[in-house]
């Protein structure tokens, strides 16, 4: 089978600055209403200026290493997983090219009919190969994304300001039709992709809000978005990259052989602001949130390239690309797999749900060398800090999320957690208020291996589009709390307790074999006045022997006790070498 993924050029690296000028935000007026629910609303006219297109520079080289390979996205080619009956979405402030050689498969392009920017433009051309191009006949691997098979959609947002530049003019109307478009939009695509942003931290401004709600309403898509190139500053995560139902990719640096083994200095990253309208905007420094879920290759990379002066070539490659722009799209390229591997294998509909693949995503992330330099990455030593101000998670490991996401536990039934004797695997269930939900992992885990956990939810926000205004409904986030108990939750042994970020993530060694509960406890509401909270929960530990075996697996046969034994195959990620 032949390998599937762009490269990484071997050239040097050079990075445009991300700095620009927004307008202060000044947030609608914040009407309540006895149901607990704050209402925020635009006129579609509304704009906002000088977006950031988050672009570096333009040379030429095609030779490097298999980005696929790197990130692992060959365990599911190898698999025959690559992208097909999938839909992928790129909605940006200009269309991806679709006569460039990698990209003539691209026929659907949406944007608002009176208002949007509909040319093509290099930065979509780059980010849309790199989520599915494929290979022309002769061509090589620099030429496919990371799941060629996908239906590959454009959408455009811009209303000016775009040409040859790097910022753009959007606005509510052109992001509202794009993202709720029955060609490209939520409900309709398997995965977006944003590879823009400006500067909205708290994720309090309409570009986080209007995603946020059609993400809540529509979970069966996942809105993955670029982080910024604003770093190494703090609370420097774009929006809507700083919103809260989405999957925020920071860019990983090229070490010169290869390896993606540290941060890139421009990636944004936290700690970030929080906002809500009962609490206001809380700083950076208070709520000490992470936006920034996960991190992929950003520097040094090889895409598609459409020249606009000279429009009749259509076997340009551009490199080497720098950005979180291009992290994000090689993540949602790997969604693209994670569902079409779902479909085939026939998981539950829960496999598809956004906030499963997060959670299978981030809990099978790899943890980059300085990951656990300080208390910032070992959030069991800092248990009200969930993912790290930098990394998140970790880095992209489509290998080991294959394991993760695809073999083990697929979904407990019912939504009320349950027993597995699964040791990896993950669950779709939910909590109420007050209360707590556990699974009980009834195989022995080893003393002394390393033991993971993840949990995601959704801040509560609604959409509602009339003619000319759309509405964003602020209706409540719960704050959920991740826990590892004894199987009989009377030894507490770690714990996620972040407060304003929907995630809880946890990796420690496990300090004694036995059998283990994870405990979702919902103790209360940031804001609002919601009652239950669905919830995405993915685990991986390392089986273990007990001495004596628990009862549970003792089979009493005439004068003799009988051990069931129980098998584990674990892709081990490989070194990025």
């Amino acid at each position: 089978m032949k390998l599937r993924g762009f490269v990484v050029g071997l050239v040097s690296l050079l990075v445009v600055g991300a700095g620009l000028s927004v307008a202060t935000h000044a947030g609608p007026a914040v009407p309540s209403s006895d149901a607990g629910v704050w209402t925020y609303t635009w006129s579609t006219t509304e704009e906002a200026g000088a977006q950031l297109h988050l672009n570096t520079n333009i040379p030429t080289a095609l030779t490097g290493a298999n980005v696929a390979e790197i990130i692992g996205a060959d365990v599911f080619h190898n698999s025959g997983f690559d992208g097909s009956g999938t839909v992928s979405s790129n909605i940006e402030a200009g269309h991806i090219w679709g006569e460039h050689e990698t990209l003539t498969h691209v026929t659907s392009f949406t944007n608002h009919p009176d208002d949007a920017y509909a040319d093509p433009h290099r930065h979509a051309t780059q980010v849309g190969m790199m989520i599915g191009g494929r290979q022309t006949q002769g061509g090589g691997v620099h030429q496919e994304g990371i799941a060629p098979e996908t239906d590959l959609r454009s959408a455009a947002i811009a209303t000016s300001g775009w040409g040859g530049g790097t910022t753009f003019n959007l606005s509510v109307a052109t992001l509202a039709y794009a993202l709720s478009s029955t060609e490209s939009g939520f409900g309709t695509a398997d995965v977006i992709n944003a590879s823009w942003g400006a500067t909205h931290p708290s994720g309090d401004h309409w570009t986080a809000q209007i995603p946020d709600a059609l993400a809540y309403d529509n979970p069966g898509t996942t809105f993955v978005v670029a982080a910024g190139n604003s770093g190494p500053g703090t609370n420097t995560v774009l929006s809507p990259g700083s919103g809260y139902n989405n999957i925020t990719v920071g860019a990983l640096q090229n070490d010169g052989d290869n390896n993606y083994d540290a941060i890139a200095e421009f990636s944004s990253r936290g700690p970030q602001a929080y906002w809500d309208p009962v609490n206001g905007t809380i700083a950076a420094g208070v709520a000490r949130r992470g936006a920034v879920d996960i991190v992929a290759p950003g520097t040094n990379l090889v895409s598609a390239h459409y020249d606009v002066d000279n429009p009749g070539a259509t076997n340009l490659y551009a490199s080497p690309l720098s950005g979180t722009s291009y992290s994000a799209p090689i993540v949602a390229g790997g969604v693209a797999l994670m569902h079409d591997a779902a479909r085939q294998m026939d998981l539950p509909d829960a496999a598809h749900d956004a906030r499963v693949i997060k959670a299978n995503l981030l809990n099978a992330a790899w943890k980059p060398d300085d990951y656990y330099d300080n208390a910032n990455g070992n959030n069991v030593a800092d248990p009200e800090q969930a993912l790290h101000f930098t990394y998140g998670a970790g880095a992209l490991d489509l290998g080991r999320t294959y394991t993760q996401y695809l073999t083990g536990q697929t979904d407990i039934e019912g939504m009320d957690g349950g027993t597995t004797s699964e040791v990896i695997g993950w669950d779709f269930a939910r909590v109420d208020l007050g209360d707590t939900t556990d699974v009980v992992i009834s195989t022995p885990l080893a003393a002394g291996s390393e033991f993971r956990a993840t949990l995601t939810w959704f801040r509560e926000r609604n959409y509602i589009e009339d003619d000319d205004t759309v509405s964003v409904l602020e209706a409540g986030f719960a704050n959920l709390d991740l826990q590892v108990w004894d199987s009989e939750f009377s030894t507490l042994y770690a714990e996620s307790i972040d407060t304003y970020t929907p995630v809880e993530h946890l990796v420690f060694d496990l300090p004694t074999t036995g059998l283990y509960g994870l405990r979702v406890a919902y103790s209360e509401n940031i804001f609002g006045e919601i009652d239950s909270a669905d919830f995405a929960l993915a685990w991986w530990g390392e089986a273990g022997i007990m001495d004596p075996p628990p009862v549970h697996l003792i089979i009493p046969e005439p004068g003799s006790l009988t051990l069931l034994a129980f098998g584990l195959v674990i892709v081990k990620r490989r070194r990025r070498r």
